[in-house]
């Protein structure tokens, strides 16, 4: 299924709506350059999904296994994600989504959705020729259960143009994720902020349970609320919740509202939890909060406690 703009006047969005509908076992292998998207494929249009269900829909040589949005504003609410699929691993993405532009879902539930490259459930990345603008998503009141991928097992995010993109993330609950690097997999000109998480027994198989932080272009996490909880990484002792790589990243974590059996009785984090590739050690505070920071040959990473 297709919403495709293809009037002579881009900038004349499509308008669509999708309600109370089901889109079951649909397939899409790639066999021109606009197919994409295993059950819809979205194209310079705007619109609303809202109460359907999108289950095990899959894409070959295509990104997004359910949907996928190119240039498109994308809002999704009540709608239930399950069992979709990008097959192949060399660089497509997005097990159930995936996006270039504005996303917006709320009260939405995301399980079992895989891909074997990035983002399980959904990746928002900027590096297709059909990009109108830097993808933003905003998601709330929303449950991730069960996806996989190698970078990012729920939610990959990727920006590398000059122009900073925020993305929030408030109320989601992340339960028996997996990701080789993180389950949510933030990357290059990246800010992401966080609050009310729940992040409950997700593994990594490589590193980072639960964040995944990379790049030289200083993405930046913000953490401001969540109770995590039994996230694990394959062959470590700790849990490894935030994991900062070869990156001049930015994390920020207002450490008096954080709980869970990943931060130690006091509310400070045990400092084997949160790594780098190098030492970690106290610098220097900044109005009595200290800040950590790894350096990596000529890279900086700062890490800062706040309340």
């Amino acid at each position: 299924n297709a919403v495709d703009n293809d009037s002579a006047n881009p900038a004349q969005k499509v308008t669509y709506v999708v309600d109370k509908s089901t889109f079951s076992g649909n397939s899409n292998v790639n066999t021109e350059d606009l197919s994409r998207g295993g059950a819809l494929y979205i194209y310079l249009a705007g619109g609303t999904i809202s109460n359907s269900l999108f289950e095990n829909n899959t894409t070959n040589n295509v990104h997004g296994g359910a949907i996928y949005a190119a240039g498109s504003d994308l809002s999704i609410s009540g709608t239930v994600f399950d069992g979709n699929k990008v097959i192949t691993a060399s660089n497509y993405h997005g097990g159930a989504i995936y996006a270039n532009n504005v996303v917006a879902i709320k009260n939405a539930t995301f399980k079992n959705n895989s891909s074997a490259k990035s983002g399980g459930a959904i990746a928002a990345f900027e590096n297709d020729s059909e990009t109108v603008e830097s993808p933003t998503v905003i998601i709330k009141g929303t449950t991730f259960e069960e996806n996989s991928a190698y970078s990012g097992g729920a939610i990959a995010l990727r920006n590398t143009g000059t122009t900073k993109t925020e993305h929030v993330l408030e109320d989601i609950v992340l339960i028996n994720n997996q990701g080789g690097n993180g389950v949510i997999y933030i990357y290059n000109n990246t800010k992401v902020t966080v609050s009310g998480l729940v992040a409950t027994n997700n593994h990594a198989t490589v590193r980072g349970s639960v964040f995944y932080v990379t790049s030289s272009k200083a993405p930046t996490l913000v953490l401001k609320d969540a109770e995590i909880s039994g996230n694990t990484v394959k062959d470590q002792a700790t849990s490894d919740i935030i994991h900062i790589a070869n990156a001049s990243a930015v994390v920020d974590v207002y450490m008096d509202k954080i709980s869970g059996s990943d931060f130690d009785a006091a509310g400070i984090s045990d400092t084997t939890n949160i790594t780098a590739v190098a030492n970690f050690v106290i610098a220097e505070t900044i109005n009595g909060y200290p800040i950590f920071s790894f350096t990596i040959s000529t890279m900086f990473h700062k890490y800062n406690l706040l309340s």
